[in-house]
């Protein structure tokens, strides 16, 4: 059995939660301030954890998916994380100033996301050959090496 998780879809569960009746990143921090410490801010809270449980239960199967499936969540967390970031602009501003947990949160889940991207670009490149460093490329190393020590010395 391989576990497998739907990153976008549970990011999208979020960003319902958040946005409900609004259409924008700045209403949604403005929806924040307005409900902070209500219920819904604890839905949210609770979403984002069980987001991050989610993507660090998958983070340790997924060597067992295929090369497809590994590619599809790859470009499902490049999607998310950038959504993400815009949605960590906007509350960068008020929301985070009030309520620094949240703020704490948000880096964690942004950690755990781009682990999980680490890892799934590792299986999507893992048959790809390597190519040797060519020696035109080494020599210039080298030579930069050398005259950073000669310069330092």
């Amino acid at each position: 059995m391989i576990l497998t998780l739907d990153i976008e879809g549970k990011a999208n569960e979020i960003q319902r939660e958040l946005l409900q009746d609004e259409s924008t990143f700045s209403e949604v921090r403005t929806w924040l301030l307005k409900r902070k410490g209500q219920r819904q801010s604890v839905n949210f809270i609770k979403l984002l954890d069980e987001f991050i449980l989610s993507l660090e239960g998958l983070q340790g199967h997924i060597s067992e998916f295929t090369l497809e499936d590994a590619a599809t969540l790859l470009s499902n967390a490049q999607n998310t994380i950038r959504d993400f970031h815009i949605l960590n602009e906007a509350f960068e501003k008020d929301v985070y100033c009030q309520d620094p947990f949240l703020k704490e949160r948000f880096r964690y889940l942004l950690q755990t996301l781009y682990k999980t991207e680490a890892l799934l670009h590792l299986a999507t490149t893992k048959d790809l050959p390597v190519m040797p460093t060519p020696d035109y490329i080494k020599e210039g190393l080298a030579k930069v090496s050398r005259e950073t020590i000669i310069k330092a010395l």
